[in-house]
């Protein structure tokens, strides 16, 4: 059973049908048919112009696109053929119309969509172009804007590398296939008809299997860049201001931490002489002792008064007076060791802490070089012994077992040499 229309015509005049033209054509029977003209089928484009449609068909060779009308008003799509059989008749003639509807909605379909496909290129956003071996044939409304051209005809034509900055001319013309092969979007720049640069993102595919035909996409990211240029001036600049700010705070925390140990040192320590006060000093006593207590080690604590200072004070001035009490100080320190201590405790009275001694032989052999060195000349005007020292020796753990019976001790041996002739020292266990 053929699946086309197959009719015998008579001066035009249906005689005959197949079933599936009636089918096609319908009809609920061949009766139906018989009779009527086939012309009367055509749709209107094709009955109102062509007047003598049998006689066109029998002079085509090739099938003849039409569309034909059924009796349902339904409209088919055909191509149709036409064979003179002179064999039944002169007039008699056989018709085939291939049933192409199916095919012809889906060309037009192709068409439709191939209309709005280059509608929706033409309003694109971004540069689209076409080209063969490397030479444009196709550019978008939007590409012949951003290229700031005239018109489509003033880019057509051109290497597609014509495009593009000269940094970048040699990609464009000898490696296209290897961007082809990215297939990924990279940063470059084209080139605007006032010969200014847009920095654009492009992207390249292929249009056929040959790969000879390529599609070009160029999006604009100048206001992109000029963003991220803006931003990281901004991050700069901020950074700049945080280093700024974070010396600022540096250096506020050095002056600070500098104050702050300036208050600590003061707070411990004689503002004259430097030396260590009486709180830092009892305080290292205790440690000591502590520490004796645990690994039974000596201690000593040396009690010094100057001997003629108050003479020397009310007779040249107190900032002489100050001289000569820096001037022991110094000397004082320089004679001790670093695990000993010197401090000053008010006026002319200083307290040495030795650690970690032998016994009484050592201590008097220490005290004996400091009273000589306290009894040299001073830079302020006095002479040998007319500045001197008194100094009373306390033990541990001999004479006392804490800071201050142990510092008492001290402190009355060295009353007792005072009261004695001065310019000596003694223990707190001598017998006077």
């Amino acid at each position: 059973m053929s699946s086309d229309i197959v009719c015998v015509c008579k001066a035009g005049t249906i005689t005959s049908v197949n079933s599936h033209g009636v089918y096609l054509l319908g009809a609920k029977n061949e009766d139906e048919l018989i009779g009527k003209p086939f012309s009367d089928f055509l749709a209107n484009e094709y009955s109102a112009a062509i007047d003598d449609f049998i006689a066109i068909l029998a002079e085509e060779t090739e099938p003849f696109p039409a569309k034909l009308i059924t009796l349902e008003e339904k409209e088919i799509g055909v191509k149709i053929n036409l064979y003179v059989a002179r064999e039944f008749g002169d007039d008699m003639a056989i018709i085939l119309a291939r049933d192409v509807t199916n095919q012809v909605r889906m060309s037009e379909a192709i068409q439709r969509s191939e209309a709005r496909y280059r509608k929706l290129i033409n309003n694109a956003l971004d540069l689209i172009c076409t080209c063969k071996d490397g030479t444009i044939n196709y550019i978008n409304e939007a590409g012949v804007a951003m290229l700031g051209r005239n018109n489509s005809d003033e880019v057509v034509g051109k290497e597609i590398s014509e495009l593009f900055h000269p940094d970048y001319y040699e990609i464009f013309s000898e490696n296209l296939d290897s961007l082809v092969a990215e297939n990924m979007m990279f940063p470059t720049r084209i080139v605007r008809a006032d010969n200014s640069y847009i920095d654009v993102e492009v992207g390249l595919s292929t249009i056929d299997i040959s790969g000879s035909h390529l599609m070009i996409e160029a999006r604009d990211i100048t206001d992109h860049n000029q963003a991220v240029e803006a931003l990281y001036q901004v991050n700069k600049n901020l950074e700049q201001r945080v280093e700024e700010r974070t010396r600022e705070l540096t250096t506020e925390i050095s002056r600070r931490q500098k104050v702050e140990e300036q208050l600590r040192h003061s707070a411990s320590h004689d503002g004259l002489t430097g030396l260590p006060n009486r709180g830092l000093l009892m305080d290292r006593i205790s440690t000591a002792l502590a520490r004796g207590h645990r690994e039974e080690s000596r201690y000593a604590l040396l009690f010094i008064d100057l001997d003629g200072f108050k003479a020397l004070n009310d007779s040249l001035g107190h900032e002489a007076g100050d001289h000569l009490l820096i001037e022991a100080a110094h000397r004082i320190s320089n004679h001790i060791r670093e695990t000993d201590t010197a401090a000053r405790i008010g006026g002319d009275e200083f307290v040495i802490l030795l650690s970690d001694i032998s016994g009484q032989a050592s201590v008097k052999l220490f005290a004996e070089k400091l009273t000589d060195i306290i009894s040299d000349p001073y830079p302020v005007g006095t002479a040998k012994d007319e500045i001197s020292a008194s100094i009373g020796i306390a033990m541990y753990p001999e004479d006392a077992t804490t800071s201050n019976v142990l510092l008492k001790r001290a402190d009355e041996a060295m009353y007792k040499i005072k009261n004695s002739g001065r310019n000596g020292f003694g223990f707190a266990s001598d017998k006077y």
